[in-house]
């Protein structure tokens, strides 16, 4: 076995490879969706560890992790402030899991333990098992939480589709085909003024530039690149509402969305999602994941941001589907005195 470090010869190879033969492809995991997350990081140095472990030129095993330098010169090791992801090659045996295990704990555990450095990552729990990454960790002093995401079944007919919404879901679906003029935007379509509109609206609804101009370029380029679609809705010939969908063969991502802040109190987002689903089904895709859900409250009630993030879980919800568990974010902390 070999580690094939970041910024060396046939690292993206090898990065593409082991991610296109994983179970779910999960689109967030390119190399693109790196390059954007690392655009929008400000006011931290970053240093990229990420590594891939190979054997006779097949990747087995990688790990996307930078360490983080905030202002106050406190570390974290993440993936450019988002959990650490790792993705294994299927069916691995147990002496190739077992010099995995070694590696990381070398590599990554033993480093974050004697530096004190805080460690974040989110385990998919693929087939519902543990990574190599958390068999490691949860030998460790850590903090854990587990997370809920809702996942829509594509597999499923379009009838059952329907059938999955929440009642009130249907008629507002239905006032958005009887009011906006829906486009489906995608590489055969895709001009270059396309997602500077999306930028222009998204900026509107913040009433703010929330992160650099670069990222849009990206998200352009993952459009083209066939990596996304995005899904515009139109009301007299004005754009109202867009949502972004990052994709692969196997899964399709609600990704970010904006709406006119003059039209909010219209049902302008719940077509644009029942498209992307039906887009998405046609692409090939078993299953949408609409995101992360908050289910609880942590604070007393009131609290504005913990309510906002309960109502878009609730939204998130009502498109049907299921809630799938993931462990994270797995913390090694400095133990109190």
């Amino acid at each position: 076995m070999k580690i094939v470090r970041t910024g060396e010869e046939d690292f993206l190879d090898h990065w593409r490879t082991i991610w296109k033969a994983s179970q779910y492809q999960y689109p967030l995991h390119t190399p693109l969706w790196g390059s954007f997350y690392k655009e929008q990081l400000v006011n931290c140095h970053a240093q990229d560890k990420s590594f891939i472990i190979v054997k006779a030129n097949e990747p087995l095993f990688l790990i996307l992790i930078t360490e983080l330098k905030n202002h106050e010169n406190n570390t974290t090791l993440s993936w450019y402030g988002y959990p650490i992801v790792t993705i294994e090659k299927k069916q691995l045996t147990r002496k190739e899991k077992s010099a995995i295990r070694k590696i990381l704990q070398e590599e990554i555990i033993v480093f974050a333990k004697k530096n004190e450095i805080n460690l974040n990552f989110l385990d998919i729990l693929t087939e519902n098992r543990l990574s190599l990454m958390s068999e490691n960790l949860i030998q460790s002093d850590l903090k854990q939480r587990t997370v809920f995401t809702q996942v829509i079944n594509l597999k499923h007919t379009e009838q059952e589709l329907i059938t999955g919404l929440r009642k009130s879901y249907k008629g507002e679906i239905k006032w958005g085909k009887n009011n906006l003029q829906i486009n489906i935007i995608t590489a055969d379509n895709l001009s270059s003024d396309t997602i500077e509109m999306f930028r222009k609206l998204h900026v509107s609804a913040s009433r703010r530039e929330t992160r650099p101009r670069v990222t849009w370029d990206l998200m352009s380029r993952m459009v083209a690149n066939n990596e996304a679609f995005c899904v515009f809705g139109y009301y007299s010939d004005q754009l109202v509402s867009a949502a972004f969908f990052p994709v692969s063969e196997k899964l399709c991502f609600y990704g970010v969305s904006a709406s006119n802040r003059d039209m909010w109190d219209k049902p302008l987002s719940h077509v644009l999602i029942w498209s992307a689903m039906i887009h998405a089904k046609k692409l090939g895709c078993d299953w949408l994941e609409m995101g992360e859900l908050k289910l609880t409250r942590n604070v007393s009630a009131g609290d504005e941001q913990e309510e906002k993030e309960l109502n878009i879980s609730k939204f998130k919800v009502g498109f049907g589907g299921e809630k799938w568990l993931r462990l994270g974010m797995l913390t090694l902390e400095k133990k109190e005195i």
